[in-house]
């Protein structure tokens, strides 16, 4: 064995030893999530009337998904960074890091006076469908989501940072004692008959401390040669990351556009006390994809980290790894959940809330999907091609807002997963089968010929 083949298996080893310790914390952070979420599901039942509680599901949904107010540039910034950590150049880190935060900075002044302008003369009532709810509680309730979304962009780069240099557990433990801490708040908030904006100030809020605790820890402690700097800040490194937050911010839009609003689109269309009996077992579902992500989201910056040092063995070998773990474990949990959906609802609920069979059946279907595409957004996005996904999901987008809205005028709440798996089968699934191992056969070959050179 050459001292190169050494290298490579140490190299290899230590991907899978930073991947293992950042998906145990991930495993904890996203424990601590579901845990809480399960919890507040009962309390605000009891809490919030049927359309109110409607919103703060539709809300939360939102949340999760539409983390773009920073324009891509969060993802942007981890994927430059891993790159960056394959060099071992901490200067050139540290520059990437000062040019990340001035551009986030740059980015939420204008989209701030965008919230607040939006907020204060959108039609919520009638874009929402609750009519039936005063106008100034709905804006506020708003308002603090946008608001809350923007500044937590800001408040995160330390973690972003922390997984692009394969550190992702430090980020993972801080959402850990941020889902905690909103749990905590938010039961408290419910017994002092808080009403439906405080609980997403709440809600929002928390992640911005936690995240400005962070930042101060790690650039002002355990990192500080990464410390941002109003000196480092460099018009190129802005311009990269720009340009490949442009191209995230563009997938995380179109993504959330087609997987994030079939909340509100129910409520629009049914009402908002539809919401509850598909947004209940909906977000039990989601935990799926949750446990998916677990493992494979660290997995990004290995990607990203072993295809700039031209490891492209173990970027496939990983990836059908990672694959094949997906789709296992979304075909056993999903068919668990619906066999018996008897019990598990109405245990968990303490409710007689309904349940159709049919979208839990759907709901199943979608997250065998859901599950592998996370698996392969990981490896795209680490090996930084971001096109062909955009491309795709505005494709998706576009196509599957008009489905879903006909199945669902045609066959009630279950029409909207069944038209979200259809659209992605023939929109996602046949183009990614088809392109994906040619994509993959294009870099090894880039890299074969300086192989054979060392």
């Amino acid at each position: 064995m050459t001292d190169a083949d050494v290298e490579d298996r140490t190299r290899s080893t230590r991907r899978y030893r930073q991947a293992f310790f950042s998906s145990a914390a991930l495993a904890v952070a996203r424990g601590c999530s579901l845990l809480s979420m399960l919890l507040l599901v009962p309390v605000l039942l009891q809490h919030l009337d049927q359309s109110r509680f409607g919103l703060w599901m539709a809300f939360t949904s939102v949340v999760s998904s539409m983390a773009f107010a920073d324009l891509g540039l969060g993802h942007g910034l981890m994927t430059a960074m891993a790159i960056a950590s394959a060099r071992s150049d901490r200067t050139h880190s540290r520059r990437i890091v000062s040019s990340g935060m001035a551009a986030m900075i740059g980015v939420a002044v204008p989209v701030t006076a965008l919230v607040i302008i939006v907020g204060l003369l959108a039609p919520w009532n009638r874009w929402l469908g609750a009519d039936a709810l005063p106008l100034g509680e709905l804006r506020m309730a708003v308002m603090i989501l946008m608001l809350g979304m923007v500044a937590g962009g800001i408040a995160g780069a330390a973690g972003r940072v922390q997984s692009g240099m394969q550190k992702g557990y430090f980020a993972s433990l801080w959402t850990a004692a941020t889902a905690v801490a909103s749990l905590v708040a938010i039961v408290a908030a419910t017994r002092a008959d808080v009403s439906l904006p405080g609980l997403v100030a709440i809600f929002v809020g928390m992640p911005i401390l936690t995240g400005a605790l962070n930042s101060l820890w790690y650039f002002g402690s355990y990192a500080a040669d990464l410390r941002p700097s109003i000196r480092l800040v460099d018009a190129n490194e802005m311009r990269n990351l720009f340009r490949l937050g442009l191209m995230f911010f563009v997938l995380q839009v179109a993504a959330a556009l087609t997987f994030a609003t079939d909340n509100l689109m129910l409520a629009a269309v049914l009402g908002p006390e539809s919401v509850a009996g598909y947004a209940v077992p909906a977000r039990l579902f989601s935990c799926i994809s949750l446990c998916v992500a677990i493992l494979v989201q660290p997995l990004w910056p290995a990607y990203a980290e072993a295809s700039a040092r031209g490891d492209m063995t173990w970027v496939r070998r990983t990836f059908k790894r990672s694959l094949a773990f997906a789709l296992a474990l979304s075909v056993t949990a999903g068919g668990t959940l619906y066999l018996l959906r008897d019990l598990i609802f109405p245990l968990w609920t303490q409710s007689t809330l309904p349940i159709d069979a049919r979208v839990v059946a759907m709901l199943a279907i979608w997250s065998i999907f859901d599950s592998c595409s996370i698996a392969l957004a990981m490896l795209l996005n680490g090996l930084n091609i971001v096109r062909i996904q955009v491309v795709t999901a505005v494709i998706l987008t576009i196509v599957s807002f008009p489905v879903r809205y006909l199945l669902l005028q045609k066959f009630g709440a279950w029409g909207l997963p069944l038209a979200t798996s259809l659209v992605y089968v023939v929109v996602a699934i046949v183009p990614y089968t088809l392109l994906v191992p040619r994509l993959m056969r294009e870099r090894e070959r880039r890299f074969r010929p300086a192989d054979s050179v060392g």
